[in-house]
Parts: C-alpha cells; sequence; structure tokens
C-alpha cells in the first residue's frame, strides 16, 4: 500500500495537468475566435469577454453593454454575483473552490504594470497581431495562477515589500527570497490572486514575467503598479502554459529567468 498510493496519487495529478492544459487549449480558441470577430485580442478583462465564445453568453448578457460603452460608466460586476465558470477553474487547485475564481491569467509582459506593457494584454490598449513582432508561437498568452484563499499560503497572495527597496529592479530578487511561511515573517498579505476571474483587477487577474513560475508575488510597499505577480500551479515542477498561436507547452519551473522573460514579451525584448 505505501508503494501503490503515491503511485495512484501521481496517475490522478498527471490526468489533473493534462485536464488543465486542455482547458487552456479551450481557452487559446477562444482567444483566437475574439482575435478573428475584433481583429484584436481581449482587452484587461479576457476572462469576462471571451464568455461568448465559451458558451457563455448568457453570463456574458448580465452586463448591460451600455456599461462598457457609456464613457465613464463602470460595469456593474455585482449582478454577476458568484457565477463560476468552470473552464476557469483547474482541478489541481483544491483551494479553488469555483466561487469567484479563475486559475488562470492573462500575460501582462516582462515588465512592471504600466499603460503600454509588453505583453499580449495591456492596461490602455487592446494588442492586435501586428504587435506581436515576436511571432505568436513565441509569445506568452495565459497562465496558471494559484487562486487566494482563507490563510493562504506563499503562492496564493501578493506580499508586501516594507519597507520598499529603492532600486526597483532589485525588486524580484527581493520576492524570490520571501520566507516560505511570509505571514508570520512580518510580510503583510497586501493583494489576492485570480478572484473575482470579472473585474479587470489586473493583480488579480494577470500575471508577469519577472519571475519564474512558482515563484511569491510582491509589491513594493503600496505601489500597485510595480509588483511581481506570478505564474503558479500545484501540478509537480512547472505550469501549464498558454501560448498566443493557441498551443498549450508544460514550462519547467526552473526554466532560465531571462528565457521566461522573453516569452512573455511579444516584442522579444525586455527591460
Amino acid at each position: 500500500m505505501a508503494l501503490l498510493i503515491p503511485a495512484i496519487q501521481s496517475s490522478r495529478e498527471s490526468a489533473r495537468r493534462l485536464k488543465c492544459a486542455s482547458q487552456l487549449r479551450e481557452i487559446g480558441v477562444a482567444l483566437q475566435n475574439f482575435e478573428a470577430t475584433n481583429q484584436h485580442f481581449p482587452h484587461v478583462t479576457f476572462q469576462f469577454k471571451l464568455l461568448p465564445f465559451i458558451d457563455q453568453k448568457n453570463l456574458f448578457d448580465l452586463i448591460p453593454s451600455q456599461n462598457f460603452e457609456s464613457q465613464g460608466q463602470l460595469p456593474t460586476w455585482e449582478l454577476l454575483g458568484d457565477h463560476t465558470v468552470k473552464l476557469y477553474c483547474c482541478a489541481s487547485d483544491s483551494g479553488n473552490n469555483g466561487a469567484k475564481g479563475s486559475n488562470y491569467l492573462a500575460n501582462f509582459g516582462s515588465r512592471f504594470i504600466d499603460e503600454s506593457g509588453d505583453g499580449l494584454f495591456a492596461l490602455s490598449f487592446p494588442i492586435k497581431t501586428s504587435d506581436v513582432v515576436r511571432g505568436l508561437s513565441n509569445t506568452a498568452a495565459v497562465a496558471e495562477g494559484l487562486v487566494s484563499i482563507q490563510n493562504s499560503t506563499r503562492l496564493r497572495r501578493v506580499w508586501g515589500i516594507i519597507p520598499p527597496v529603492a532600486d526597483t529592479s532589485t525588486l524580484p530578487d527581493v520576492c524570490e527570497w520571501i520566507a516560505l511561511d511570509p505571514g508570520s515573517r512580518g510580510y503583510p498579505p497586501l493583494l489576492g490572486r485570480g478572484i473575482p476571474w470579472y473585474g479587470g483587477v489586473v493583480q488579480a487577474t494577470a500575471y508577469n514575467h519577472l519571475l519564474s513560475p512558482n515563484r511569491p508575488s510582491c509589491m513594493n510597499e503600496y505601489a500597485a503598479r510595480i509588483v511581481v505577480l506570478t505564474s503558479s500551479s500545484l501540478h509537480p515542477g512547472g505550469v501549464n502554459l498558454l501560448y498566443a498561436d493557441g498551443h498549450v507547452r508544460f514550462e519547467n519551473q526552473m526554466i532560465d529567468r531571462g528565457v521566461w522573460r522573453e516569452l512573455g514579451s511579444r516584442s522579444g525584448t525586455h527591460r
């Protein structure tokens, strides 16, 4: 039994990882269909804007269209309540009970969050295929992320670096060496990850390529844009990554940081 149980658990996790990759491929097809319809990829709130392309138009229609068309009017997200989108939930993450959570995060590039960004998603404008200089097959689109829960562990929160670092270029290094038990070591849990899946809160629904997968996420004190947002999963050794052309690859968490940053940049360069 001591030999059999670990083998069964490993087999089940392999099946969950494959299922998770399959869900990402479905999201990839939806992204391609959205781009073909609109001539650009979805802007910021990709989880919500893909709903009509994943057979969830009834859920999409709960938010009045004028909320997006009227300048200065914010969407009434509360109309979505606790609706769950099963496609956005990875079975390996038992912490994601489905209530407003998504295990799939948008790539906002290889640097801190700013208006333009260099990922497949940006704050100020939607990205077109022609903007992806590196090519769709070489550019990350969506990666896995663990959802925040009560008493969240190291990978499920964005931790505050207080006092802040003066040289923000060193923030990824500081972040990588956050203690295994950040909460008990004085790091405040400033933001959650993956919740809610709607609303366009970048720190919750996106990630960047400043650190390789399965490293901690952190913020330079309370500067919401000076933030390291990592990809994470409970799959042993890495994360599933959807590329902009729709293919999915399992990326090892030991991938070189420079290579990982290149994958996050649609221009093929990072600073």
